[in-house]
């Protein structure tokens, strides 16, 4: 089994201003605008507006977000491995 698929994965979201996501294995991406983070379920992007990391623990898998939540998406590993460096499709 691999490491990730051990870990659970829970999302949290209270009024759109304070996410918790547990079952976080890396942060690949992040500003005020977007997160993007490797999970136990495959990779998560987070959008929204000022958003800030306000706790993390790589070794618990835990995230602590604040900031305004527009919308949550995972890409699948098909999707990722057809992204460029920089994001874009390729």
């Amino acid at each position: 089994m691999d490491t990730n698929e051990q870990r659970p994965s829970k999302i949290t979201l209270v009024s759109r201003k304070e996410l918790t996501l547990e079952g976080v294995t890396d942060i690949l991406f992040f500003d005020d605008a977007q997160l993007t983070v490797d999970t136990s379920q495959g990779i998560l992007t987070v959008e929204g507006a000022d958003l800030h990391i306000g706790e993390l623990s790589l070794d618990n898998g835990t995230l602590l977000v604040s900031g305004t939540v527009d919308a949550l998406c995972y890409t699948s590993d098909k999707e990722k491995k057809k992204r460029s460096l920089f994001g874009r499709k390729a």
